[in-house]
């Protein structure tokens, strides 16, 4: 699975942490109870290569942009992410 399938939906993408359960607590992007990830959260339980997967999708980003900071941007939208995540064949 590609971390643009896992968060197909809003409801699967979160911010400020790498996952939460069905009650919005935070626990490890691998935990079997969780329901929704951050996009590096995502990126973790999707990609063998974490590293390799976070330059894919820093390739796509602006210069310089903190992956961390641009998912819990405020203003951050769940089509940018996924946007930005199939831009990078993630």
């Amino acid at each position: 699975m590609r971390p643009s399938d896992l968060l197909r939906t809003p409801q699967r993408w979160t911010k400020r942490t790498y996952a939460r359960d069905s009650d919005g607590k935070r626990i490890a992007a691998f935990a079997p109870e969780a329901q929704q990830w951050c996009v590096r959260g995502a990126i973790f339980k999707c990609c063998a290569d974490f590293i390799t997967g976070l330059r894919m999708l820093r390739d796509v980003l602006p210069e310089g942009t903190n992956i961390t900071h641009w998912n819990d941007d405020p203003a951050r939208t769940h089509a940018e992410v996924i946007k930005a995540l199939k831009d990078a064949g993630l």
